[in-house]
């Protein structure tokens, strides 16, 4: 949905291709516009995208302990 959101504001300000910077959740929308409209981003910065279950199952180790740093946040 967000990804949509920023696609039709690009389109609004006639600002493509565009650099999309994002970061946390906006990094997850930034990397799912470049994925649903290729056309639309001619770069993506995606700081700290929350996307540690993506991560290859060699580093699955990781999981337990980044979970116990957030569940405070």
């Amino acid at each position: 949905m967000r990804a949509d959101d920023l696609s039709r504001l690009l389109t609004h300000l006639d600002a493509r291709p565009a650099t999309v910077l994002g970061s946390s959740g906006g990094a997850v929308t930034a990397l799912a516009l470049a994925q649903a409209r290729p056309e639309q981003v001619h770069t993506v910065i995606a700081h700290e995208p929350p996307l540690l279950n993506l991560l290859p199952h060699h580093v699955g180790h990781l999981r337990p302990r980044f979970k116990r740093l957030t569940v405070g946040m």
